[in-house]
C-alpha cells in the first residue's frame, strides 16, 4: 500500500476523481459512475447475446439431427433471453443520482476457495468488522458487509485499515483509506 497517497491507486483501479467520490458520500452515483456502469452490462449484454445466437445457430441444426438436444439448446436460448431481459429491466435504474451505500471501518481481507464451480481463489472484503475483546485479544465478531472482488482491486488494500467503502448493486464504486491498522491487526 502506497502510504504517501493510499487513495490514488484505488482511484485508477476503480475510475472514481474528487466529484465522484463527493456524489458518493452523499449517497449517490455521479454522471460518469452510471455512464461507466451502464457500458459495462451493455458489453456483458453483447456478450451474452453472442452466445444465444451461437448457441440458436447449433439447436436448429440439430433439430435436424438429434431433436432432442437441438430443443436442449433452444430452451438454453430462451432461458440466456430471460436473463438479457432481466438484466435490461436492473440497467433501466442506473442513473445519476441513484442510490449508493456506505460501509465505514476496519476491513479484513479473505482468500476463499471458490464456491461456484471452477478452480482457484474468490477474493473477498470483510467491510466494517467489529471487534469484541476476549482473553485471547482481539477477535472479530463481525462484518457489516462483504464484498467479492478482482485480485487487482484486492491486493490495493491494507488488512486491518479503516476505510470508507461506497457501493452499489454490492459493488465497490469508491473506496477511501480513512486510518491505518490498528496495533496487532496483521495479515492473517
Amino acid at each position: 500500500m502506497n502510504t504517501a497517497a493510499p487513495d490514488e491507486p484505488l482511484r485508477q483501479q476503480l475510475e472514481f476523481d474528487d466529484h465522484d467520490l463527493e456524489c458518493n458520500r452523499d449517497g449517490r452515483l455521479s454522471a460518469a459512475q452510471a455512464a461507466r456502469i451502464v457500458r459495462r452490462e451493455n458489453r456483458r449484454e453483447q456478450r451474452l447475446m453472442l452466445f444465444a445466437i451461437a448457441t440458436a445457430v447449433v439447436g436448429f441444426v440439430l433439430l435436424f439431427f438429434e431433436p432432442t438436444l437441438g430443443m436442449l439448446a433452444l430452451a438454453v436460448v430462451g432461458v440466456v433471453l430471460g436473463i438479457r431481459a432481466i438484466n435490461r429491466i436492473r440497467s433501466g435504474g442506473i442513473a445519476e443520482g441513484a442510490r449508493v451505500e456506505t460501509v465505514t471501518g476496519p476491513i479484513e481481507l479473505h482468500r476463499v476457495t471458490k464456491t461456484s464451480g471452477g478452480q482457484g481463489f474468490d477474493y473477498r472484503i470483510w467491510a466494517g468488522v467489529q471487534y469484541a475483546p476476549t482473553d485471547k485479544g482481539r477477535e472479530m465478531s463481525s462484518a457489516t458487509k462483504v464484498f467479492t472482488v478482482d485480485k487487482s482491486l484486492w491486493d490495493l488494500l491494507e488488512h486491518g485499515a479503516d476505510y470508507a467503502i461506497h457501493y452499489f448493486r454490492g459493488k465497490p464504486v469508491s473506496i477511501e483509506y480513512r486510518a491505518p491498522p490498528v496495533s496487532g491487526q496483521t495479515q492473517p
